[in-house]
């Protein structure tokens, strides 16, 4: 469902109420009840104490949190004769961006000035911070002011190894956090981001900052950037927490230079952005990254993706990247001119790529794991106060090889190769009818080579699915309009694995009567096995099994972090039921099988050939 407002009615009548406001300060929310509170209270403070003569407003934009996020928000009292608060949820896609729609409609609405948006897991924001992003709006005619923080070199590592790079090398400025979160924003500014319809788009997700950016440099706003001292939020680490916002992020980048390719191909070096505002007090805290997972990431893409690296990247890229897949922990080191040329070689594919373009993002993230780890080793024994001089040297690779980029992104032989390699029949497609933890799972390994889309009307799974990347629909599977929706009706393979054995045998057999999907899968599970294998002939529907156990109990595993991927290569030719009966492990759920670049689901397949790889889950004995 498109949104024409991400304002809720409710919200729009206070709007009306207030009237006006010369300054509004915008916090998106999602589950961060345990640091909203002392930002709202802290922009107050900050309106309060530097633009006494202002009307302001801050306006907490929630994306439906499941924990005390509002009523942490709504608790704090303000007693003050110019500043008012307003706790909403946003309409429209779950994610940062819609929350930031709602924060510029609003404050198009008010008329503001100036528009400040802060993130709402801070803990360091200081009323200060209000002063030093407001004041250049209000005061000096700026119409975007980005933030310059002090932070740990391990933190923002997208930042650090693309964003910061990527935004420098093509457009020109040396916006040194182009997707930091906390702006302020003019009122033609405002007016120029609404003009624009992303919302339907990874902008609405994490994707918007890095989109508030390129938009303000491609439009030539009057630019500058705000010293915001210390920046202290949530840490998360890149290998576990990472993936949605990297997808998100990085596709929107990636997007962007394929609309404003005309600006961006002509530009060489980069000019520096004054830097305004007194520094605020305070040295970021030290903390570590785990390389373990990072490695482990790593080496699982040379296995699952190697071909496809090996089609994307020049020889000497791809062969350096085999080298480091057999390093030692301490003794790896990507080199920064191989990484620059993996970024450029993979924006390259993305404006060419035939297939969902999303995927392609699941590929580069290993590699994107892969620097992060060596970042960890290349910054070990470098102080906090040189590693500034590290980024800004990276930074520099990324301008100097630039030409390389441009040549390969006019290079028609580069849309021919991936021309060659779209599908040629109507259907690849795969849907799942059911978004739980385990779903999810099965999605994420499918849609690396294929796209896949989930259904569920459960509204939680959905919103996780889509944090996680990937491509949901809320509604009933029973209903056609859903399913075609969800491109059922482009669908080589349907896969119902809802707990439910009358939503999975009539989904399917929806599919199969309606929209003609070739081949269907249902999970058999509950006490009823004569019944249900009698209605699968019904339906014309195949059944499977997650190995030994239920769909409910792989969800609660993989909710609680108790199972690990695992890849088994099968040794000789066999049947997918044969390859179960001997093993061993009673605890270990197939889920695709890797033969050359492709991955099929893994009941698809109707034998086993050596060398192919069986990818699935393995959990802990309770």
């Amino acid at each position: 469902m498109r949104f024409s407002t991400a304002l809720r009615d409710s919200a729009r009548r206070r709007l009306e109420r207030l009237g006006r406001a010369d300054i509004v300060v915008g916090i998106p929310s999602y589950n961060t009840a345990a640091t909203v509170g002392h930002v709202l209270q802290t922009a107050v403070q900050g309106l309060q104490t530097y633009f006494p003569d202002c009307l302001g407003l801050v306006l907490v934009a929630d994306g439906g949190s499941v924990d005390d996020t509002r009523e942490a928000a709504e608790e704090v009292r303000v007693d003050s004769y110019n500043v008012e608060t307003l706790v909403t949820i946003y309409r429209g896609l779950p994610g940062k961006g819609t929350a930031v729609r709602a924060i510029l409609e609003a404050a198009e609405f008010l008329q503001a000035r100036a528009c400040v948006l802060l993130d709402a897991d801070l803990r360091s924001v200081t009323p200060e911070w209000i002063r030093n992003l407001a004041e250049p709006v209000l005061e000096r005619g700026y119409d975007f002011i980005a933030p310059y923080y002090r932070r740990y070199k391990y933190d923002g590592t997208i930042t650090n190894t693309i964003v910061y790079n990527l935004t420098r090398a093509l457009y020109g400025l040396q916006i040194r956090q182009p997707i930091g979160g906390d702006f302020a924003l003019s009122q033609t500014a405002v007016r120029r981001y609404l003009e624009h319809d992303v919302w339907e788009t990874d902008v609405a997700r994490f994707g918007v900052d890095a989109w508030l950016t390129v938009t303000a440099i491609v439009h030539r706003f009057r630019i500058g950037q705000a010293r915001l001292g210390t920046k202290v939020h949530d840490v998360k680490d890149p290998a576990e927490h990472l993936g949605p916002m990297f997808r998100q992020v990085v596709g929107t980048v990636f997007t962007l230079m394929q609309t404003h390719e005309a600006f961006w191909k002509s530009v060489r070096g980069s000019q520096p952005v004054e830097i305004l505002g007194e520094e605020p007090p305070g040295r970021p805290e030290p903390f570590s990254i785990s390389m373990e997972p990072l490695l482990e990431a790593f080496r699982l893409g040379v296995l699952y993706f190697g071909p496809l690296w090996q089609n994307v990247l020049d020889p000497p890229t791809y062969h350096a990247l085999l080298d480091l897949a057999y390093r030692p922990a301490e003794e790896f080191r990507l080199p920064i001119e191989t990484w620059v040329r993996c970024v450029y070689a993979f924006a390259v594919t993305y404006k060419n790529w035939p297939r969902h373009k999303g995927k392609l993002l699941d590929i580069m993230l290993p590699l994107y794991n892969a620097r992060v780890a060596s970042l960890i080793n290349e910054l070990a024994d470098v102080p906090d106060a040189e590693a500034e001089a590290f980024f800004d040297a990276q930074a520099a690779v990324f301008e100097a090889l630039k030409d390389e980029l441009v040549r390969r992104w006019d290079d028609p032989q580069e849309a021919q190769k991936w021309k060659a390699a779209a599908p040629t029949g109507p259907r690849r497609a795969v849907v799942l009818i059911g978004a739980g933890p385990t779903a999810r799972t099965v999605a994420r390994y499918l849609s690396a080579t294929r796209p896949v889309w989930l259904v569920d009307r459960n509204r939680e799974n959905c919103e996780e699915a889509a944090r996680a990347g990937l491509q949901v629909v809320e509604g009933d599977a029973l209903r056609r309009e859903v399913l075609e929706t969800a491109h059922a009706g482009e669908a080589a393979l349907l896969i119902a694995m809802t707990p439910n054995d009358e939503v999975n045998v009539l989904s399917t057999r929806l599919a199969r009567r309606d929209l003609a999907v070739p081949t269907v899968f249902v999970l058999e599970a509950g006490d009823r096995p004569d019944e249900l294998r009698e209605a699968l002939r019904g339906a014309q529907a195949r059944g499977f099994r997650l190995g030994a156990f239920e769909v409910q109990d792989w969800d609660w595993w993989i909710e609680h972090g108790r199972t690990t991927e695992t890849v088994l290569v099968v040794q000789e030719a066999t049947t997918p039921e044969q390859f179960l009966q001997n093993l061993t492990d009673r605890l270990f759920m197939p889920i695709a099988v890797i033969r050359g670049s492709e991955h099929f689901f893994f009941w698809e397949v109707d034998r086993l050939e050596p060398s192919d790889r069986v990818l699935g889950l393995a959990v802990a004995e309770p």
